[in-house]
């Protein structure tokens, strides 16, 4: 099992959820994919994420900005997805689970699977959101590839 974070910078918190899961799985692969401020975690796999932004710099082609949030704090909330696709497919990856870096996981990667196997959107807080940004994101993918 894979577990993902995107992020920038290397604000605690963000070390606090990748030692969680180092405690409470030591075996785990995490791939961090970050910038050049977090480079120094150790333990993980970390890749600069502008080495997958071609999905991304796509998207923000067409990115039509509504939110009463920031613009470059939203467009990177929906880009982060991009660099995951985009390391996925490079690095023939199947399944992975992707963790917000300011959230501590406090059970098994396997039972958020079987739970998100069950009831897909079960774990989402918004998920009328989620699935409406998951819907964008599967038309966008079928866009880019052809």
């Amino acid at each position: 099992m894979i577990i993902f974070y995107v992020h920038k910078g290397c604000q605690e918190y963000l070390m606090a959820s990748i030692k969680q899961i180092q405690s409470r799985i030591p075996n785990v692969d995490i791939v961090l994919l970050g910038d050049q401020f977090n480079n120094d975690i150790s333990g993980i796999s970390r890749v600069i994420m502008d080495d997958y932004a071609d999905f991304a710099e796509k998207f923000k082609e067409n990115y039509q900005h509504f939110s009463p949030n920031d613009y470059d704090y939203e467009l990177f909330c929906i880009q982060r997805w991009f660099y995951i696709y985009a390391y996925m497919i490079k690095n023939e990856i199947n399944h992975a689970i992707y963790i917000d870096s300011d959230v501590l996981l406090n059970c098994l990667p396997e039972n958020i699977v079987l739970i998100a196997a069950i009831h897909p959107y079960s774990l989402l807080r918004h998920w009328k959101k989620y699935a409406i940004i998951s819907h964008i994101y599967t038309q966008i993918k079928k866009k880019l590839n052809g």
